[in-house]
């Protein structure tokens, strides 16, 4: 079957890769079709033929689903029904989709999630939460683009750890604002085993946790954590380590290593200076 991105139904003008792509898949699924055609997705330029696109990478915006964006607060609702949408529902009117979509793109940047929340549930890598918040702050924390235009890019790192943490920080992470992403981190296979006792021998109610195993507590913590934040579109992540050894810590280095590499290449951003430490070490010189 044929049949290209922006001709899936819409209110918003043109089909996107939101819940109806989702859905006509599962169709395509349940009436045993295998192939699912589509036109090329690149951003597209003057004509708007999908064969004539500014570039081989990057996606076409207008295929961002606007009613996932406001499903995550990145949109409000009256921002929507500002818009006639209801004048173009017969067929895609590129030009009204041009005057209209950006302003709303634009808004959801702004509002978008400028806090990341690195949380290993473990307290013996606390100290790796420190190095991936180093990493990047000083890495994507930016002023200026490759070009020199101002652009202040990047995000807020915050070290918690889920063992201590979880309590502390979660009522932010679950009710205030929606401005976090919150990754966390696990061992699969702890190799030392922590045992749990009831220290209140006179309260019955504890007993039922005696003689548990710590692995075991936490799992169920963190995946009550992740739980919390993803129903209520909370942006989330998990990392798991099989074991906790160098082996692995090292693959997982180096991948949030890459990241931050890859990340500065997309933004235009030079991820390996770190021009704004400058300022406070020449201050800091002149008073030693």
């Amino acid at each position: 079957i044929l049949l290209h991105i922006s001709s899936l139904p819409s209110p918003c003008g043109i089909g996107t890769l939101g819940k109806a792509a989702y859905e006509f898949a599962d169709f395509l699924h349940d009436a045993g079709q295998h192939y699912w055609q589509i036109l090329p997705i690149g951003p597209t330029s003057y004509g708007d033929s999908p064969y004539q696109s500014f570039s081989t990478c990057a996606g076409n915006p207008y295929f961002i689903d606007l009613e996932l964006l406001r499903d995550d607060g990145l949109i409000l609702q009256e921002e929507l029904d500002s818009i006639d949408w209801a004048a173009h529902e017969e067929r895609v009117d590129y030009g009204f989709q041009f005057s209209v979509r950006f302003d709303l793109l634009y808004r959801a940047y702004e509002r978008g999630r400028d806090i990341e929340v690195f949380m290993p549930y473990s307290m013996r890598l606390k100290s790796l939460s420190e190095w991936y918040v180093q990493l990047l702050a000083e890495s994507l924390g930016k002023r200026c683009n490759r070009e020199g235009e101002v652009v202040y890019y990047g995000r807020t790192p915050i070290v918690a750890v889920g063992t201590t943490d979880m309590h502390a920080q979660t009522q932010q992470h679950q009710d205030g604002r929606l401005n976090k992403v919150v990754q966390f981190l696990e061992v699969a296979n702890p190799e030392e085993e922590a045992i749990l006792h009831n220290p209140f021998a006179d309260v019955p109610f504890f007993d039922k946790y005696e003689g548990m195993d710590m692995a075991k507590a936490l799992k169920a913590a963190l995946n009550a954590n992740e739980a919390a934040l993803t129903g209520d579109n909370r942006y989330n992540a998990r990392f798991t380590l099989p074991k906790l050894n160098e082996y692995y810590l090292g693959q997982l280095m180096y991948f949030l290593m890459l990241t931050i590499a890859y990340e500065g290449e997309l933004a235009d951003v030079d991820a390996f200076d770190q021009p704004g430490v400058e300022v406070y070490k020449k201050l800091m010189k002149a008073q030693l």
